[in-house]
């Protein structure tokens, strides 16, 4: 098995994405890559986000840590099979390609010309790339067709605008600016913690902070801050059969009520890594990953005791179990 990180590196405020044009003769070119643009091999112990950063200091031939951020979020997983005689004769080699975006953060002109965004160019050791404009790459525009389609929010939509990269790590300045800028006087009334717990809980990604785009009833903006907390819900399925676990968290439901297995959601993990997380730790799959994509069923926001805090309830699809014998084994 063989994992690539695929980094699709963007230039939001012109729309432009690098592409790769030419590469040193020594340096192979995985045809089965639709996107020309920075890759790097998944070494063993190694996060997509580690992968995925130490991919573009290499490319880009400087530390791109404040200058280029990595969304944590995994655009799509493809999987091909090929066979290298050469190497392992006879052993088909599984090829996996998870697809990131990276964007450019940062406005300062010395930046933007090392990345060569001012020239349209680029040329770091050997490799030669090019800022092109999104809309007319076709592999790249489908890739991100399913963030600009979030993005479209109705009218009278409830939604939460929320970062999908958090800000970490945070600071305690941070948080007292951002309550005082919408007005919470008092976070423990508002979201039921002291601005130390706030700042903690935000700090190890236990909770998001996000803002209600408009009211629900009157469909008017009001940019209210609120308190995010997410759990991932899985359904795991074979032979026309659900796996389910006892309801025991509430003492005042019947503990034989069937739940879906589910976790809590890091701010700092993207759905399917919780997904993968979640069938390693309570089904103690190994690769969960090769039987499952973690798509996404429903996600459901329900607003707490009071409006300032929010949970999210994401239920996504699990691994797929071949047999009956499988749940079985999986539920033991």
């Amino acid at each position: 098995m063989v994992d690539f990180v695929v980094v699709l590196v963007v230039y939001e405020p012109e729309h432009l994405v690098i592409q790769e044009f030419a590469r040193p003769a020594n340096r192979r070119d995985f045809g089965g890559v639709l996107e020309k643009t920075m890759k790097e091999r998944l070494l063993p112990g190694e996060s997509m986000l580690e992968c995925a950063q130490r991919c573009l200091d290499d490319k880009l031939g400087f530390a791109t840590d404040g200058v280029v951020r990595v969304n944590a979020d995994i655009l799509q997983v493809r999987e091909t099979k090929e066979t290298f005689e050469e190497f392992y004769p006879g052993l088909p080699s599984l090829i996996r390609m998870f697809v990131v975006e990276a964007n450019v953060v940062s406005a300062d002109r010395d930046d933007l010309e090392r990345l060569g965004i001012l020239s349209k160019s680029l040329n770091v050791h050997g490799f030669t790339y090019q800022w092109e404009k999104i809309h007319e790459i076709r592999h790249v525009r489908k890739q991100l067709r399913a963030k600009w389609a979030s993005l479209r929010v109705p009218r009278t939509s409830n939604k939460l605008r929320t970062s999908t990269v958090p800000i970490v790590p945070w600071t305690e300045g941070e948080v007292t600016r951002l309550l005082e800028e919408h007005s919470i006087a008092d976070p423990v009334f508002a979201f039921g913690m002291k601005a130390k717990e706030l700042d903690r809980a935000l700090r190890e990604g236990k909770v998001s902070l996000g803002v209600v785009m408009r009211d629900s009833v009157t469909g008017k903006a009001h940019g209210q801050l609120v308190c995010v907390t997410e759990q991932v819900s899985m359904i795991v399925a074979a032979n026309d059969q659900v796996l389910v676990c006892s309801n025991s968290g509430s003492s005042s439901e019947d503990v034989s009520t069937p739940i879906l297995p589910s976790t809590k959601k890091l701010s700092t993990e993207s759905i399917w890594m919780v997904a993968v997380r979640l069938a390693q730790e309570h089904f103690k799959l190994s690769t969960p990953m090769l039987k499952m994509d973690g798509k996404v069923l429903s996600m459901i926001d329900s607003v707490g005791k009071t409006e300032d805090s929010i949970t999210r309830r994401i239920v996504v699809l699990g691994p797929w179990l071949p047999c009956t014998g499988s749940l079985a084994a999986a539920a033991a």
